[in-house]
């Protein structure tokens, strides 16, 4: 087996489609240099003075009194010293990352709050060493305030509550991440952790695709058959199965590549292909859509040595897929595809919704009421299927430009971990990017946001790209805000 890799890899190097590749590889290297998106994204721009000088900063800093007092009552706590000593608060963040597709959101969001409160006291009792980048606070700060006002300007006071809290507990553990996951060690362990939880749900996957398991009616578009198997694995839904996967093969791909030892190797090998034929087991467009940009992402940033690979997969996979399989993917360019148009209707009556609630939005969780309401009681959806829409029409103003601000100044954050020295920390970012963006690109076609497992995991992502960035800056002695 060795010499047949042998002899191809020589035939490869000595091939003029090598010679292509280079030249292509060194125009796309060209481009990235001399883009102006691209060194805006990597730029350091100061806004320390600026932020420094809010009201939003001045506000914490007048906190300040009150959390000597609770400090004083923390450390006189038997109880909380010990917890706090013994930093509880990272395993029950990896308790959170491990349990959270299994157990039900009322749990997670219990683990959640604990490891929360915990780091806030170890906190002030510790002190704080990690310099948070100041512009991705603010404009998350922000959106958590849109999400507050989202919960009084409310069509229905008496159902946002419970959502509401899901989403303070998750964004606010999002936020905490950097001060829980203060170490490479942690980093690691707990990306391994992702990696651990993603082999059990995808055998499970597995397992349905080929004993079968039970499926909604509006899963299955007849013209690709009826007997089609979508798998979904612990999250009930296949879209959001996919959404998963997603997020998370980047992080496996890491792991991967970064491991010395050959049996691990095999291992982590094993369950990206696992995960990779799960997220084609889904049926999900999207899903695929998102999972070949986020492979192309890591590829052309980080791992250029795997770009032939990529290629020759490229061409043969066709041919290795299922009539069905292909039929689905190519259903994306069918203006005749019944899924297609099912959504173009829930986005005209969505946009009619928006006009009319644009400044304040309509409150989360009421779209499938309001959406009744416009659609004249004639219709039903759960959601507006495009994340960016739901977030417009629940949140208003306020948390549609305060959640793309915050997305552009966190993806700056991670452009600026291409300049770090350790490469090991910087693919870590990279790979959390592509998973990010790969589950953001599902969010054009539907509402990620709508299964609260994914809307964690999102936030968690967003926290540990900071946490990465926050482990880079205390290297270099700086951080790019």
């Amino acid at each position: 087996m060795n010499k047949i890799y042998k002899s191809i890899e020589d035939s490869y190097n000595e091939s003029y489609f090598k010679h292509i590749l280079q030249i292509v590889g060194q125009w796309i290297s060209i481009l990235f240099k001399n883009s102006l998106l691209v060194q805006f994204m990597i730029s350091n721009i100061d806004v320390n003075r600026h932020i420094d000088n809010s009201i939003f900063f001045a506000i914490s800093n007048n906190s300040k009194i009150s959390n000597l007092k609770l400090k004083k009552i923390i450390e006189n706590s038997i109880i909380l010293s010990f917890l706090i000593n013994r930093d509880i608060q990272f395993y029950v963040f990896i308790s959170v990352l491990v349990l959270s597709p299994f157990i039900s959101t009322s749990i997670t969001v219990i683990l959640g709050s604990i490891a929360v409160i915990l780091s806030f006291f170890s906190i002030l009792t510790k002190g704080n060493s990690i310099k948070y980048p100041k512009l991705y606070l603010f404009f998350l700060s922000l959106f958590l305030l849109s999400v507050i006002i989202g919960s009084i300007f409310n069509y229905r006071l008496n159902s946002s509550p419970k959502i509401f809290i899901i989403y303070i507990v998750y964004i606010i553990l999002g936020l905490m991440i950097p001060y829980i996951v203060n170490s490479k060690y942690k980093l690691k362990v707990s990306l391994k952790s992702i990696a651990f939880t993603s082999i059990f749900i995808c055998i499970y996957g597995l397992y349905q695709f080929i004993y079968g398991a039970p499926m909604d009616k509006n899963w299955i578009d007849t013209t690709f058959g009826s007997n089609i198997i979508r798998v979904y694995s612990v999250f009930g839904n296949p879209n959001v199965f996919g959404e998963y996967l997603i997020l998370i093969i980047p992080i496996i791909f890491f792991l991967f590549k970064t491991t010395k030892s050959k049996t691990y190797k095999i291992i982590y090998f094993l369950t990206m292909l696992l995960a990779i034929s799960n997220v084609f087991m889904t049926f999900s467009r999207g899903s695929l859509v998102g999972l070949i940009i986020g492979i192309l992402i890591v590829v052309l940033l980080k791992a250029r040595e795997y770009l032939p690979l990529l290629i020759i997969m490229g061409i043969i996979s066709p041919f290795f897929l299922s009539d069905s399989m292909l039929k689905r993917i190519l259903s994306i360019f069918s203006p005749k595809d019944t899924s297609t148009n099912y959504r173009r209707t829930i986005y005209r009556i969505s946009i009619d919704i928006l006009k009319d609630n644009y400044l304040t939005g309509i409150g989360l969780g009421q779209f499938q009421e309001v959406y009744k309401f416009y659609s004249l009681g004639i219709a039903k959806s759960f959601h507006g299927h495009n994340t960016y829409l739901m977030i417009f029409i629940e949140l208003g103003i306020l948390g549609f430009f305060s959640f793309l601000f915050m997305f552009i100044s966190w993806s700056r954050l991670i452009f600026s971990t291409l300049k770090s020295k350790d490469r090991e920390i910087g693919l870590i970012a990279i790979c959390i990017f592509a998973g990010i963006i790969s589950c953001s690109i599902q969010g054009i076609v539907d509402h990620i946001w709508h299964n609260y497992d994914i809307f964690l995991m999102y936030f968690i992502f967003l926290g540990l790209g900071c946490a990465t960035t926050c482990l880079i800056g205390e290297e270099s002695g700086d951080i790019y805000e």
